[in-house]
């Protein structure tokens, strides 16, 4: 190595020789480069960073040696409650410590006007639990105000008037029991629901309105199950109340009118008197109807009097009467009722009596020729007697059938299907747990061929009459017409066995 070199080297940087020499070797003996690797080196020397280097590199391979253990799995919750105790849902877990009075305004808010125990609601739950469930929460807490326990019974839902299921089962219910379902939507946040609870349904008098003629099916619609029913019967304003047919399902009237309570009473009223289901013919006679039920179950029913319409009582007594028999319309004196009404028939023939007397005497004054006309028309009235027995028997004896004695008496095999013509028609039949069945009828055959059809091809239907609807009305009352005179040609008819 060049000694000048190094005497250089050692004058400008104040390294040692060796060091000098290190770089310089590095450099080939280049004093210039030696002396810049020497200051970008940080002045140290060569020796002591490549030992250095050394030892760092021999840590990181020790280290890269020690492989980590896997982290054990494990199974936790990340949020312990979807909804939340304060009603917030996620957002409870980020509200400051200053936000505790909201949360506890927000709990209060929902105990009242959504009350249900626990943090979710299901979609078949025990209203009468639950009531118990509140009734037990609100005795045994001493931190419940008072006012808050005085809002809470004001807006509390009547648990004791709602079915406790969902809308399959409540139609169940009313088929058996013959009541119409009245379906109430509520929405939580809409305070017209809530003043529902608090002025309608707790009356009296609505009470035992809905209770008598209804079966009650109150639905929030944030469940599962009010959500269904809201879709099907396109519910877009709340609350909603409406009745619903037991056993077609359809949506027979909608109310509206919740100002006041006898809004209500004189609408759930008039529904029931216009749509008596066939079970009830007379829902709101109450108790005086099935009295009144029981006495007619009583009483004789063949060649009764009282089976009669007023216009045939009046035209059977006149007929009896013209034959000189004035109780000949009845069996005895103890299917009239009482003995003063078979005095009012002996009355009437008493009285018919004289004036035929009368009516002969002058006869006898005149000519003979009144004789054949007199013989005339005591056969007439002998046509008219046996007219009115003749109508007074078959109406006895379809009494004494019963109301399904027409159905019964429908062949049990299915009617022969018509070709397509201009003589024929179309009629499409659906049914609630199927496709619907397209099938063609002649228009001058009878409603009561599509009854004998359903008796002969669906099952269950040849124990009692389906009930089968067009246009809100039911085919069973409109058999003896044609189906071209009832209106049926291309028509869509429901069907509910």
């Amino acid at each position: 190595m060049d000694p000048e070199a190094i005497l250089s080297f050692c004058a400008v940087t104040g390294a040692e020789a060796h060091v000098a020499t290190e770089y310089l070797q590095v450099a080939d003996s280049s004093v210039e480069q030696a002396i810049s690797l020497f200051y970008e080196n940080g002045s140290q020397p060569l020796q002591s960073r490549d030992t250095s280097g050394t030892g760092a590199g021999a840590a990181r391979t020790t280290a890269d040696t020690e492989v980590r253990s896997p982290i054990a799995a494990r199974r936790d919750v990340l949020v312990d409650d979807y909804s939340g105790e304060d009603g917030m849902g996620y957002a409870g877990a980020f509200m400051p410590p200053y936000a505790g009075p909201v949360q506890e305004r927000v709990r209060e808010a929902r105990s009242i006007f959504d009350q249900q125990p626990g943090a979710g609601r299901v979609p078949f739950r025990d209203f009468a639990q639950e009531a118990a469930e509140m009734t037990e929460g609100d005795s045994g807490s001493s931190a419940v105000s008072s006012r808050r326990s005085r809002l809470a019974d004001l807006f509390k839902p009547p648990f004791d008037l709602m079915h406790p299921g969902d809308l399959n089962s409540a139609r169940s219910e009313g088929v058996r029991e013959g009541r119409w379902v009245l379906v109430n939507l509520q929405q939580v946040a809409e305070f017209r629901c809530q003043a529902l609870n608090r002025d309608v349904w707790s009356q009296d008098v609505i009470r035992e309105l809905v209770r008598r003629n209804f079966v009650f099916l109150q639905l929030p619609t944030d469940n599962p199950e009010g959500s269904r029913v809201a879709t099907m019967y396109n519910a877009d304003s709340y609350p909603f109340v409406a009745a619903i047919h037991p056993k077609t399902g359809e949506l027979r009237a909608r109310f509206t009118r919740f100002g006041s309570a006898v809004d209500v009473v004189e609408d759930l009223t008039n529904f029931s008197l216009d749509n008596p289901l066939p079970s009830r013919r007379n829902p709101a006679a109450g108790a005086d109807a099935a009295a009144a039920g029981a006495g007619a179950a009583r009483t004789p029913a063949a060649n009764s009097v009282y089976n009669l319409t007023e216009e045939e009582q009046l035209a059977a007594a006149i007929a009896a009467s013209e034959l000189g028999n004035g109780l000949a319309i009845v069996d005895s004196d103890e299917e009239i009722g009482s003995s003063d009404e078979a005095d009012s028939y002996s009355d009437i023939q008493t009285i018919d009596s004289d004036d035929d007397g009368a009516d002969d005497s002058n006869d006898d004054d005149g000519d003979d020729d009144n004789d054949d006309d007199d013989s005339d028309d005591d056969g007439m009235d002998v046509d008219g007697a046996s007219l009115a027995h003749e109508q007074m028997a078959s109406q006895a004896a379809a009494e004494a059938a019963g109301p399904d004695a027409w159905y019964r008496q429908l062949p049990a095999n299915e009617p022969p299907e018509p070709a397509a013509g201009p003589a024929a028609t179309r009629i499409q039949l659906r049914f609630p747990h199927g496709r619907p069945v397209v099938r063609r009828f002649a228009l001058a055959d009878r409603v009561a061929a599509i009854f004998q059809y359903l008796k002969a091809t669906v099952p269950g239907a040849a124990d009692s009459v389906p009930e089968v609807l067009f246009l809100g009305r039911r085919l069973a009352e409109r058999v003896t017409q044609t189906i071209e005179e009832a209106g049926l040609a291309n028509a869509s008819v429901v069907v509910d066995v």
